[in-house]
Formats: structure tokens, C-alpha cells, sequence
């Protein structure tokens, strides 16, 4: 199981404004599910990372998997992704959780 706060939260507070006040459901701390809403998306053409892994709620772009584990997230098999929502420090924040089987090699 992987679980991380999505990378580049600071440049990304509009749309986790958003989500997070309209997805959310009137309550903190939100955990969001399913193959429809939430996605990883491997940008093989972002010119600053040709490894980024962006992170999609509803076909909204939330943010971004940190760069330092971008690789392994390509690799995992068959992940099942979560976003869990959140106002902390004056801030909106999202946390991804990926289950996966194993590793590509």
C-alpha cells in the first residue's frame, strides 16, 4: 500500500478548493473512491517530468504523485487509487492511497 500527500498542493488550491467543497460532502476528511472519480494519469509528454504521475478527481487535475516516486507508482499492478480530502493549516490538501498486487519489473 502506498499513501502520500499529492506533491504541488500550493499551486494546485483552486481545484483542491473545489473538490474539496464540492465533492466532499459537507464533512472533513473524506475518503473518495472509484475507478471514475479518481485517477492516475502518466504524463509521458509533461516537459518538466517525463515520468510524472498526475492525479485526476472527476477529470480535474488535483495535483501531482511526488516526483521521488513517480516510478514506482508506474510500475504498480493493477493499483486501486483513494483521495482523502482535507483543510489543514489554512490550506486544502488532498492524501492518495494506492493498493496494488505487486511491481512491474
Amino acid at each position: 500500500m502506498y499513501i502520500e500527500q499529492l506533491a504541488s498542493f500550493d499551486y494546485s488550491q483552486l481545484e483542491l478548493e473545489y473538490a474539496y467543497k464540492k465533492i466532499r460532502w459537507e464533512k472533513n476528511n473524506t475518503i473518495i473512491s472509484g475507478d471514475n472519480i479518481v485517477r492516475i494519469v502518466f504524463e509521458n509528454d509533461n516537459p518538466h517530468d517525463r515520468y510524472a504521475v498526475s492525479v485526476c478527481l472527476q477529470f480535474k487535475k488535483i495535483g501531482y504523485i511526488p516526483a521521488h516516486d513517480a516510478l514506482t507508482v508506474r510500475k504498480m499492478i493493477k493499483p486501486l487509487v483513494s483521495l482523502r480530502l482535507y483543510y489543514y493549516n489554512e490550506k486544502y490538501r488532498a492524501e492518495i492511497t494506492i493498493e496494488y498486487k505487486g511491481l512491474k519489473k
